[in-house]
């Protein structure tokens, strides 16, 4: 869903199409509309606090689904459901249940052979669900949130930071992610695996 650009800096107004998304009403700016996703994804974390995960509850369609519903579901409409829509870079929207499920399976498979360490397993994890795209918004924050909790299934331990920890400009680590995501789809994990860590 793009932007249409309205105004100076701050001032981005949000397309019809976007607004007709969202469940409150009132937002009209980008800037409201990030604020309320901030504080929906904190609640979702204070409600992950409360609760422990195995690996074999992660790995599931339903768990993924009530984590994406957690995090949006006060914002937006479609939270917790299946994209319908066509994009460019995601799984047709069709095959998605299809997707998810392989791949779960095969993570839990993974984990049961111990054919990596764990925490390759959950960056694997995050790295197939950012390509399947399995919803209309969120996909990269559901899928990093996705991965922490199987990390902590796996390792006991919050884990990942993804350059919370670096002094580096949003632009430059948005950049060095997005590197790191592309190594790690030609078989080189390290880098995110380094991100993910920093």
């Amino acid at each position: 869903m793009g932007l249409t650009k309205k105004g100076g800096k701050g001032q981005t107004l949000l397309s019809e199409e976007e607004r007709a998304g969202l469940k409150p009403s009132f937002v009209r700016k980008q800037s409201e509309l990030d604020a309320l996703e901030s504080a929906n994804i904190l609640d979702a974390e204070m409600w992950l606090l409360r609760k422990s995960f195995t690996a074999d509850q992660v790995l599931t369609g339903d768990f993924l689904l009530r984590l994406h519903r957690e995090m949006f579901g006060k914002v937006w409409k479609q939270a917790g459901r299946f994209r319908e829509r066509e994009n460019n870079d995601g799984v047709k929207a069709v095959w998605i249940p299809v997707e998810l499920q392989k791949h779960t399976d095969d993570l839990r498979r993974i984990v049961r052979e111990e054919t990596h360490p764990p925490l390759e397993i959950a960056l694997r994890f995050l790295r197939r669900l950012w390509a399947i795209r399995c919803f209309e918004i969120g996909n990269g924050r559901h899928a990093r949130s996705a991965a922490e909790i199987l990390a902590k299934a796996l390792t006991g331990e919050r884990t990942f930071t993804w350059g919370r920890n670096s002094d580096r400009s949003p632009e430059d680590l948005r950049k060095t992610y997005q590197e790191a995501l592309r190594k790690a789809d030609a078989g080189d994990v390290k880098p995110l695996l380094a991100f993910s860590l920093s």
